[in-house]
């Protein structure tokens, strides 16, 4: 009997044992301070936000990024983001020290639970549209050592409170509508550095005494009043000063030429000095309000720093690269949340791209459909702005069709990209908000996710319209072999261009080329002239995929037939992209197409050599030219 005792002793033993290690264990495990958490979260809940789970892993305020030791500016898309300390009881108690909340767009004052956060060290409200006075709970913070709180509707005078808030360095509450005189305790701060006051009410000067630590005040109100500077404002001055000319009545003589010559050189270095000025401020103020554009979107995209992407892609390794583009490179990445991206880098030395790069981030951000490539933000911390895609593992629709791969597109699966492209054109051109035409559909610029659904890119070139005009003429834009003849020769520009180009990729698609290949016999090179051969023969199934062993001939003639309409010499003979879905899906018949385009005769009498290879991914383009291929807009 006690054999059995003993030998069912143990296990017990060993149970109670680990069971007593793993509470130890989770006892020890770092707690956020239960009256900070329960007020940060009262004050995301008043401001119909949540916390992030990057930093608030299970229910764990202190956790994850949070309580790490990595640098919260490192994470600018974390938004609101909070940092924590966790060395208190032992290394058992977290206190949060920095909290950050911008551009949340809440209306009203501070709350009031803000000043259970007694160990804030860091606080950033900035771009929240707060309104009424800076109230008296923030001077409890006295732990706090920097303050930005521009950009609001703050009023009122500037607290005398902040005479007690010893610890601070670094204040700004810029861009306000605070009034009143700058008070004499925020200036005896022995710690303070920096005081921005910009662009508000303030009036008065600034008083006599002022701390030694403070190194720079910027105290324009609304521009109109200046600081007066007085000899006391000036920390260095040189007592001791050795003359370099003598005492003496000078010479006289013929000074005239002297002092005009200084005049003029004055007056022209002047005029240079105020024109450089004029030039370097108006391209700040231009890409200042490029940058707040592209903050402000509708679709809310986020902002990555360059610090997280160079994570993400190994430092733009040369290995992660995807394709390169006419304006730079593609990498492959992976966020910290484990999402994989594809990142899109701009060169710097291309200033068209520059603008596209506005274009294509305004466009998509305002678009949302199955078959459009989602942005998930971008990066314009350097002079290489950067795109972060979805990573589509199946690559482009050319790849697919045109090289060697694994994909093996049977005819049910090219039928569906057909149809999902003309899905998302669709909505672009007759069911968004805005209406748009994409410039540049080709097959390079239609990307594959995991299930093969299509997805459109590259929306660099794309231009909004209004339905109620006719066409709009414009720059050139786009890609030989899919330019609509209006707009290459004309530069008229409608929705119909795109329509065009979706043709050529419908026959591409169906023939398993691209549109132009010099490697075939003569009467093949040119995709137009062969499929129009073909079906004026009554033999237009001739240019399907050889490789395609079985396939519905019935909706191969189909789309054949919706693809010709598509691509017709005259834009008004071309269907509307709904009207080409409902074709596509048999809901209406397809008209008979009896009219060669004239342009293919036209290309016939020229014989011109317009062959290309295109390679791409999310847009970016490169290219092995026989021939010009890429049309880049006229500037």
């Amino acid at each position: 009997m006690a054999g059995v005792f003993t030998h069912l002793a143990w296990p017990l033993l060993v149970l109670v044992l680990c069971s007593w290690r793993i509470i130890a264990a989770a006892q020890a495990q770092p707690r956020t301070d239960p009256v900070e958490a329960a007020a940060l979260n009262t004050i995301l809940g008043r401001w119909g936000k949540t916390a992030s789970p990057e930093w608030n892993i299970s229910g764990e305020l202190c956790s994850g990024v949070a309580s790490d030791l990595s640098n919260w500016d490192d994470y600018p898309n974390l938004n609101p983001f909070i940092k924590c300390d966790c060395k208190y009881n032992n290394g058992t108690l977290c206190h949060i020290n920095k909290l950050r909340v911008t551009k949340l767009d809440v209306v009203g004052p501070i709350p009031s639970e803000l000043q259970n956060l007694t160990y804030l060290e860091d606080l950033g409200i900035s771009y929240c549209n707060f309104s009424g006075e800076l109230p008296d709970e923030l001077g409890n913070m006295t732990s706090l050592k920097q303050l930005r709180a521009s950009d609001n509707e703050f009023t009122g005078k500037i607290p005398d409170y902040f005479g007690r808030m010893t610890n601070l360095v670094d204040v700004d509450l810029s861009f306000n509508s605070i009034t009143g005189q700058v008070p004499q305790s925020i200036l005896n701060l022995g710690m303070l550095e920096f005081l921005f006051l910009g662009n508000n009410s303030l009036t008065g000067n600034l008083p006599d005494v002022i701390s030694p630590s403070l190194k720079t005040i910027i105290r324009i109100s609304r521009f109109s009043r200046l600081a007066k500077l007085r000899k006391e404002d000036f920390r260095h001055i040189c007592p001791d000063f050795t003359p370099t000319v003598r005492n003496g009545i000078p010479k006289r003589g013929n000074r005239t030429g002297v002092i005009a010559g200084v005049l003029i050189g004055s007056l022209v270095l002047g005029l240079a000095t105020f024109f450089g000025i004029f030039i370097v401020v108006k391209k700040r103020r231009a890409m200042a309000q490029q940058k707040e554009e592209l903050y402000n979107l509708v679709g809310r995209p986020d902002v990555f720093s360059n610090v997280e992407l160079k994570l993400a892609t190994d430092n733009f390794s040369s290995k992660n690269i995807l394709g390169e583009g006419g304006y730079g490179p593609v990498y492959k990445g992976k966020l910290p949340d484990g999402r994989v991206i594809a990142v899109k880098q701009l060169s710097q030395s291309s200033h068209q791209g520059k603008s596209q790069f506005i274009t294509e981030v305004t466009t998509i951000s305002s678009v949302q459909h199955k078959n459009l490539v989602k942005l998930h933000g971008f990066c314009i911390d350097n002079n290489a702005p950067l795109l972060v895609y979805e990573y589509l593992e199946n690559g482009s629709l050319d790849q697919a069709l045109f090289r060697d791969n694994n994909l093996n597109l049977d005819w049910a699966m090219r039928f569906e990209i057909i149809l999902g492209i003309a899905r998302g054109i669709t909505y672009l051109h007759e069911e968004s908000n805005v209406r748009i035409v994409h410039r540049d559909i080709k097959a390079s610029n239609v990307l594959l996710d995991t299930d093969l659904t299509p997805k459109i890119s590259d929306f660099g070139l794309a231009k909004l319209y209004d339905e109620k005009q006719t066409h709009v003429s414009t720059r050139i834009a786009g890609t030989f072999g899919y330019l609509a003849p209006e707009y290459a020769m004309r530069g008229r520009l409608t929705e119909k261009v795109d329509i065009f180009a979706f043709g050529v990729v419908m026959l591409e698609t169906v023939a398993g080329r691209s549109n132009t290949n010099n490697s075939l016999m003569e009467s093949e090179i040119y995709l137009f002239e062969w499929a129009w051969d073909l079906y004026e023969k009554e033999q237009p199934l001739g240019i399907v995929d050889p490789s395609l062993m079985e396939y519905d001939k019935d909706e191969a003639l189909r789309v054949i037939r919706v693809a010709l309409l598509c691509t017709q010499g005259s834009p008004h003979q071309r269907p509307p992209m709904s009207k080409v879905v409902a074709m596509l899906t048999g809901e209406v018949e397809v008209a008979e197409v009896v009219t060669k385009p004239s342009y293919i005769t036209e290309w016939q009498l020229r014989d011109g050599n317009r062959s290309y290879v295109t390679t791409s991914y999310s847009g970016s383009t490169t290219h092995e030219f026989n021939s010009k291929d890429e049309i880049k807009p006229f500037t």
